[in-house]
């Protein structure tokens, strides 16, 4: 109703721009724009403690947490800014309805790159799959033979 009044108009506005003056717009609760959110989450996501930071807005922290904030402040910004624009996105529309805000669901794999520590994982992974084969050891399934192994090249 407040923005119905702030119009100085001598006509009656149509019902679907009544309705979106009734309907809350982020900034009406205070919620920064997405660049804004994604600019303070990068900053506090160096901090030693990010949840211990004065946020300007509960969805902010929500947002980055959420996106993570190793991956704030390690990744690329041309992968991680549509991660977090997407989860802001979902916070603040959970907010305009007056849900609570909580976990919200992950993108799906195809939409998001790998963090590091996955890629690096993987990685290795398959770094020690290689070294296993190379060494011939590559049939070995459990605990037992592999010491049965072990003691065999130690002439046990």
């Amino acid at each position: 109703m407040f923005k119905a009044r702030s119009i100085d108009d001598k006509y009656f506005p149509a019902p679907g721009t009544f309705i979106k003056w009734c309907t809350p717009q982020p900034e009406d609760l205070g919620l920064p724009e997405p660049e804004t959110a994604y600019l303070e989450a990068c900053k506090h996501a160096h901090e030693l403690n990010p949840g211990k930071a004065k946020w300007s807005h509960q969805a902010v922290y929500e947002a980055a947490k959420q996106t993570g904030f190793f991956e704030l402040k390690s990744m690329a910004e041309k992968h991680i800014l549509p991660v977090f624009t997407r989860n802001y996105d979902i916070i603040t529309k959970k907010i305009l309805k007056g849900e609570p805000i909580s976990d919200i669901p992950k993108a799906l794999p195809g939409q998001v790159q790998q963090t590091i520590a996955e890629r690096n994982k993987a990685y290795h992974d398959q770094q020690q799959q290689q070294s296993i084969q190379q060494a011939g050891l590559n049939h070995l399934n459990n605990k037992t033979d592999a010491m049965a192994a072990i003691k065999g090249m130690l002439g046990r």
